[in-house]
């Protein structure tokens, strides 16, 4: 796809995006609370928000679309700013729980504030945010946390389409590594796409497995486009009611364009690589 037909393609979405912004940023200004000075920790204890964990490329920009559709959600792919490098950060430093919070802090609050204010549910798909969980569910008690996962063999397939790892793109600014240099620099780069994957996944299982239940919501990607069953399950755990199935039947987004399709040998690689400890 060229680049006027992907700007041509953006350009209504963008600026019925801006518009509504600009409604809400009105009303927000007019808002008095009763002691502007508590608004910080009220936000803070009684915000409704929503992450959707994932290691990318695993269907968070089709539920974006899908969500969009909800008055009573604010929904966020990207989020601003994007935390490319951030979450690499926070992936390497997550024994410094005062300091990822006050990163994530200083990067969300007020995205999330405005959205309280407006009486609606922050909901973020972005990928990035995935290593921050812990701290935000630190700073935001009632947050709520559904996890995406993909088939790794078609996750290393759609990052290796991307050329991920080859520091050809400005987004391979925040891909995480292991800690072991030696190890990472004879890995092949769908090993690293594959360590991207494993990584991911293995912090996600912690997380979840400290909290309670309630609070997260598993889902496995290819169930998120076909089965109906597990569609609104995941609409009910974000809205908190039922909603039709129709709303989530759509097709898919960001599909990808230019595929390298997997050797055999790439695919053992890859699975060997996954199957050690």
């Amino acid at each position: 796809m060229n680049t006027l037909k992907i700007l041509t393609e953006k350009l209504p979405e963008s600026i019925r995006q801006f518009f509504k912004n600009e409604i809400a940023s009105s009303k927000i200004s007019k808002y008095i609370a009763k002691d502007i000075t508590k608004l910080h920790k009220e936000v803070h204890e009684n915000a409704e928000v929503i992450f959707i964990l994932s290691p990318g490329r695993s269907g968070t920009k089709y539920l974006t679309k899908v969500l969009e559709s909800y008055e009573e959600l604010v929904v966020k792919h990207t989020g601003t700013p994007e935390l490319s490098y951030f979450g690499q950060f926070a992936f390497e430093n997550q024994n410094n729980l005062n300091q990822i919070k006050l990163v994530i802090d200083a990067c969300r609050y007020e995205q999330i504030r405005d959205t309280y204010l407006q009486g609606k549910v922050y909901v973020e798909t972005n990928n990035k945010i995935t290593f921050f969980s812990k701290a935000l569910l630190d700073l935001y008690p009632k947050a709520k946390f559904i996890s995406l996962k993909r088939d790794p063999i078609k996750f290393v397939e759609s990052g290796y389409s991307r050329d991920w790892y080859m520091n050809q793109n400005i987004r391979d600014e925040g891909r995480i590594s292991s800690s072991d240099k030696n190890l990472w620099s004879h890995l092949s780069q769908i090993e690293k796409i594959a360590f991207q994957w494993k990584a991911t996944h293995q912090f996600i299982k912690s997380f979840f497995d400290k909290i309670d239940d309630s609070r997260y919501l598993k889902v496995q990607s290819l169930d998120l486009f076909e089965n109906k069953a597990v569609q609104k399950k995941v609409l009910q755990f974000i809205l908190g009611h039922d909603v039709p199935i129709k709303k989530i039947t759509q097709r898919k987004a960001n599909a990808q364009e230019k595929k390298k399709v997997l050797t055999t040998e790439q695919i053992a690689t890859i699975t060997a690589f996954l199957a050690k400890p």
